[in-house]
């Protein structure tokens, strides 16, 4: 019976400490079925961001999606005309439009003009990153667009979708309240505004106080 509990353990730890997700999809094959499951969540995500843009008067016809993933929000900004660049440093990308994706082995050198897009959109990356490592990566990214959006999750989020997707150990930053990433932006010498966009989801805008 021993050898049971073992083994259970043992299946735990892999689920737990292992990104299992981020080996699903690189699974080519199943690219059409990913699509239309993340449909839907594509085009909630393109309406949260569209709702930051109008909210703030933001006027764009250039993106950076940085973080890109899947490429949903991407795809979605396509389809509605826009400029868009992709970056992520690994190709998980789904759709088939791979024109202006670039992924980098160095995300913290982006290899962009200063000003070269109106705005960036970061969704559900920097809890992926070090806390100690942020300034770089919003600094670089302010860098390259005048205005950034960060869109993030309340840690009372579903804990069963969290462990489904890894999440409970091995994102740095899984359980940041809102509170804690106002006031770690704000130590960064930043301009914040925020947004709630449901009971689970947030956004912050994000710019140079000299702006």
């Amino acid at each position: 019976m021993l050898h049971w509990y073992v083994m259970i353990m043992v299946i735990m730890i892999i689920i737990v400490f292992t990104n299992w997700s981020d080996y699903a999809l690189k699974c080519k094959p199943f690219y059409p079925l990913y699509r239309s499951i993340l449909e839907k969540r594509s085009l909630k995500l393109y309406d949260q961001f569209q709702y930051i843009c109008d909210k703030e008067n933001i006027k764009y016809n250039s993106v950076l999606d940085f973080g890109c993933g899947f490429g949903g929000l991407s795809e979605m900004l396509r389809r509605n005309d826009k400029n868009i660049v992709s970056v992520d440093r690994s190709n998980h990308y789904i759709y088939n439009d791979k024109k202006n994706l670039v992924i980098l082995k160095n995300t913290k050198n982006l290899p962009f003009a200063d000003d070269q897009f109106n705005i960036a959109v970061s969704s559900y990356v920097f809890h992926h990153i070090p806390k100690g490592q942020h300034v770089t990566y919003i600094y670089e990214i302010l860098r390259v667009a005048s205005t950034m959006i960060l869109i993030e999750e309340h840690p009372r989020r579903n804990m069963l979708c969290r462990f489904i997707n890894s999440e409970v150990l091995t994102h740095a930053n899984a359980h940041m309240t809102i509170e804690q990433w106002r006031s770690h932006i704000s130590s960064m010498n930043l301009q914040i505004s925020h947004h709630e966009l449901n009971s689970n989801e947030f956004a912050f805008v994000i710019m140079k106080k000299d702006q």
